[in-house]
This record gives C-alpha cells, structure tokens and sequence, in this order.
C-alpha cells in the first residue's frame, strides 16, 4: 500500500483534514476536535503532513513530529492584482 499525504487546517478547538492518495486524489476528509487528530492519523499510512502556518498550529505541530510524523509548515500568500 502506497503512503498517503494529509493536509490540516488547523483552528482553535478543530481540525479539518484531508487525506490524499499518491495520484491526488481525495482518500477521506473529516473535522475533529485537536485532541483526536493524532489518533486519526493513526489509522493511515501518512508520509507526510502538511499545515498552513499561523499561531493555531505550534502545539499540534509539536506532537506530531514528537510521533515521527513529517510535518511541513507553509505561509500561504495572497496575491495582489
């Protein structure tokens, strides 16, 4: 079985996740609340997870690196026409 990817949006009391194939394509989606995310993930084979940046993130980012996860961080920009 290949590894999947996972993306979160991550909130103050939630988490909405959505969980990608190797092709891209949409394997589960689901919000919970933070406490619940570690176990969800549990249940994947997750090659990677990756999270917007913003001051929700640093406790969730925390513990999943601490469980082995890789965990990338990104800054999303708007773009100004």
């Amino acid at each position: 079985m290949s590894a999947f990817v996972c993306g979160l949006d991550v909130h103050k009391d939630s988490t909405y996740a959505t969980i990608l194939n190797h092709e891209g394509k949409i394997v589960n989606q689901t919000r919970m609340e933070n406490e619940r995310v570690l176990l969800y993930l549990s249940h994947f084979k997750i090659s990677k997870v990756g999270m917007e940046s913003s001051n929700q993130i640093a406790p969730l980012f925390r513990q999943l690196t601490s469980k082995g996860f890789d965990v990338v961080s990104a800054r999303a920009q708007q773009e100004n026409n």
